[in-house]
């Protein structure tokens, strides 16, 4: 955790957040513990969903599916679950956007080759990837106070680039990670929502998130950059597939099921120690400006959710969390690729102009 304050939840680990209305009670809980409820899922007849969708794509084509694979424990899983247990013939397809770890390509190779599959590594052009999240960081009318925009936006930008990637070769269909907590942070869970609290909090996210699509697009046009306007079309013919949409996550049965089944190796460079997640160079900047803000960052809020619901151990989170921070050179070089001429701190406090919807 990139900590601001020594105020955290003693149950979740959350800082303490006043211009979010995350307060710690007498007894040292957050608000987000105190309310929580589990939820319900007819976890059989989402799986018999799944296994519907699955079963609709063995057509005989040369690859039945691409799987976008990070190098990480949730897209090693899925490559056991999608080739070992259901069968299907499928194309590992690794993004290289320009801010990933090296470790992250040398992974998600040696998993393909491990298990049999063919693998591709997408090279994003340089030049057009920072310049893209240079765009996404220093606009004013984009940036959020935990600059919680980098994710939103990427997240989109490779989907996009792994669905054009697929149409390109006929390849009908994309497997992708995101955990719970990404898909509902993303507005994606509404079809399996039964909730109706739940369901009005899925449409407003996803109502927000249009909003922010939009704002966007209108950046890029007032910058008079529409280049970037193209990874936000609504005309993707690929079928995009999220599995955790339907099968329960257990993160530490998955990390030991790839670990048993596929020979997968945890990523270190992310975290040196005690291996919970990975992720890219952006996403350690974004902490990095979030901290500055004293709020926390999108990775927190994951997390926290991970542990309320009993699926991570607080304990070892506490571990994962002292291994993340990277010295002032590491952030100046990740600045200075984007092409930014500041420090961390100027970044950090350019004025929020965006409204609100």
């Amino acid at each position: 955790m990139f900590e601001y304050t020594s105020k955290r939840c003693r149950k979740c680990l959350l800082q303490e957040d006043p211009s979010r209305g995350l307060l710690l009670d007498e007894t040292g809980l957050c608000p987000l513990c105190r309310s929580y409820q589990p939820v319900e899922r007819n976890w059989e007849a989402l799986e018999t969903r799944f296994n519907e969708r699955v079963n609709a794509l063995k057509k005989g084509e040369k690859y039945d599916a691409v799987l976008m694979m990070s190098g990480g424990k949730d897209s090693a899983y899925l490559a056991y679950l999608l080739t070992q247990k259901m069968k299907l013939n499928i194309l590992g397809v690794t993004i290289d956007n320009g801010f990933e770890y090296s470790e992250t390509f040398e992974k998600a190779e040696l998993l393909a080759k491990e298990m049999n599959i063919d693998h591709e590594l997408l090279h994003l052009p340089a030049h057009d990837s920072s310049r893209f999240y240079r765009f996404l960081i220093s606009t004013p009318g984009l940036m959020e106070k935990d600059f919680g925009q980098i994710c939103l936006y990427c997240g989109r930008y490779l989907l996009e680039s792994g669905c054009s990637f697929a149409e390109q070769h006929k390849i009908p269909a994309l497997f992708v990670g995101y955990n719970p907590e990404q898909l509902f942070g993303m507005g994606k869970t509404l079809e399996i929502e039964i909730d109706a609290l739940r369901r009005q909090q899925q449409k407003a996210i996803a109502g927000r998130i249009t909003y922010l699509f939009t704002q966007m697009e209108h950046e890029a046009k007032k910058h008079q950059d529409r280049s970037f306007i193209p990874h936000f079309r609504e005309d993707i013919q690929t079928d995009v597939i999220c599995p955790f949409l339907y099968l329960p996550y257990r993160p530490q049965e998955i990390m030991e099921t790839a670990l048993q089944k596929t020979r997968w190796e945890p990523i270190s460079s992310f975290a040196s120690e005690h291996y919970i997640a990975s992720g890219c160079k952006l996403l350690k900047l974004m902490a990095a400006l979030a901290k500055i803000n004293h709020v926390s960052s999108y990775m927190d809020y994951e997390f926290s959710a991970q542990v309320r619901a009993g699926e991570l151990d607080p304990h070892e989170l506490k571990k994962y969390y002292s291994a993340l921070e990277e010295p002032e050179e590491f952030y100046q070089s990740v600045l200075q690729q984007l092409g930014l001429d500041s420090s961390l701190e100027t970044l950090a406090q350019l004025p929020f102009q965006r409204s609100t919807p």
